[in-house]
């Protein structure tokens, strides 16, 4: 479970990167229709929850990625293992939803289109590290 989650995992990770920067390439600050319906929501978290809710590759991310965080915590620390991760993974969902919401909101007028992009790229390339890192822990172990 554990080689073939890292691998899927690292894989979906590369696939989500690549989406990430295909479309920050191609789309332009504004013209998201998606990003203009929930513009309705003030509040970050809700738009976050909203986007989350929303969004498609949840389930296939907690297939694959999830599933190799869930099989490393049962071997570090069996389902106590499990449960701290759960609760550190929730924290960090709500500090990072809110946190992507705001920015997604105000990123534009911060940092410009462009930087808007070159930081959503960024993103994208962090995920394809992470992809990295999860095939090559997996094959070093």
């Amino acid at each position: 479970m554990n080689f073939y989650g890292g691998i899927i995992g690292g894989l979906a990770l590369y696939g989500f990167g690549a989406i990430h920067i295909y479309e920050s390439t191609k789309s332009k600050t504004g013209d998201n229709h998606k990003e203009a319906k929930l513009q309705k929501f003030k509040h970050p978290l809700v738009l976050g929850l909203a986007y989350t809710g929303l969004n498609p590759f949840f389930i296939v991310w907690w297939l694959t990625a999830g599933l190799k965080l869930i099989g490393d915590a049962l071997a570090i620390a069996s389902f106590a293992g499990v449960l701290v991760m759960y609760v550190a993974h929730v924290w960090m969902d709500y500090a990072w939803l809110t946190a992507t919401a705001y920015l997604a909101k105000k990123g534009a007028n911060i940092v410009g289109s462009k930087g808007y992009k070159a930081l959503n790229i960024l993103l994208g390339a962090i995920l394809i590290c992470m992809g990295t890192f999860f095939i090559v822990s997996v094959l070093i172990a």
